[in-house]
């Protein structure tokens, strides 16, 4: 684990209203006052009104997607805290609502056997403009060999998404990449030249990079507690606090270690914020709960930091907490 990322004017009311809608409704109420409440449908039946007339310009594949969507049942929410619209599956109870258009479209078809047809979206029309200037004269013929079924599957087969997934993820948190590169054309153009079928398989949304990070950073950790645990020696810690230029106060608590096949090696367990200063009595308890955390309290070894006074109290605090095994070292 070579970096610690590693380890993510409108003024919005309850039920996706706004401002201007609640002087609306205020109005309507008031011309009616003697119309019976409407029921939760239709409150958010009218909600949902409002946005579509700002959904005009959405894509003819959206519109086939919430073709499967029931709508929100009582007490369930049309729209999320972000305004985006909530999809609910139609053909069972099983998918948890969600906004995101890409895990409906993958639950459709992996579940339900539905194949929802595409349109050309804005990202593929660059990509093939890309792909046109890389092959000059031979781009029809190219796209109209990579478009055949049957070479499409056979390319398939050499696919890996669980790796290609990790890859993609250890390039944009290694090398600092934003969350929208993803969305590069030049960055698809160049993955559909090495395997036309592989498309399909990069991820196209940014906001579904940070989680795809999240779910790598746990994986790589229940890793790294497993060779922890498995290590043949004790393990021993170096630990340092400083201040960044955002003037926010960090501590590093970096493990050194043998594995069960005899190789030694250095890992950094956390990356606390001490929003409440560097002092011994706040130091400690972020190491403990660190400890603790990868379940290593009885393996501890020494402990090399700085000779300052802070110090000796957060080994005094651990100590203190951690008595049942053997006694850290400074």
């Amino acid at each position: 684990m070579d970096r610690s990322i590693f380890s993510s004017s409108d003024v919005i009311i309850d039920d996706g209203g706004c401002a201007d809608d609640a002087i609306t409704i205020g109005s309507e109420t008031a011309a009616i006052d003697e119309t019976p409440t409407p029921s939760s449908a239709a409150v958010a039946a009218r909600t949902e009104a409002r946005y579509c007339r700002r959904a005009r310009g959405r894509s003819q594949q959206a519109h086939k997607l919430w073709s499967h969507s029931k709508g929100p049942e009582r007490g369930q929410d049309v729209r999320n805290k972000h305004r985006q619209r909530i999809f609910y599956c139609k053909h069972c109870t099983n998918f948890t609502p969600s906004p995101n258009l890409e895990s409906v479209c993958r639950h459709l078809t992996k579940d339900h056997k539905l194949v929802i047809e595409e349109d050309e979206k804005k990202l593929d029309i660059q990509i093939k403009g890309s792909l046109r200037s890389f092959w000059g004269s031979k781009s029809i013929e190219t796209d109209a060999v990579a478009e055949r079924h049957d070479v499409t599957a056979k390319l398939g087969e050499f696919l890996n998404e669980e790796a290609i997934d990790l890859a993609l993820v250890t390039l944009i948190v290694r090398r600092n990449l934003p969350y929208t590169c993803v969305q590069w054309p030049e960055l698809h153009a160049f993955v559909s030249l090495l395997n036309p079928a592989a498309k399909r398989t990069i991820v196209r949304s940014h906001t579904t990079v940070p989680r795809r990070i999240a779910s790598e950073f746990e994986r790589q950790k229940e890793l790294l507690k497993s060779a922890l645990r498995a290590s043949r020696s004790l393990i021993h810690f170096n630990i340092d606090t400083w201040t960044a230029k955002t003037m926010i106060e960090y501590q590093a608590i970096v493990a050194f270690f043998v594995t069960a096949k005899g190789e030694r090696k250095k890992a950094l367990l956390a990356l606390p914020e001490l929003d409440a200063g560097h002092a011994g009595s706040k130091c400690g308890p972020r190491f403990v709960a660190t400890v603790k955390d990868y379940g290593i309290e009885g393996q501890l070894g020494y402990i090399t930091c700085d000779n300052a006074t802070a110090n000796d109290t957060m080994c005094r605090y651990i100590e203190a907490e951690l008595d049942s095994g053997p006694k850290p070292v400074a």
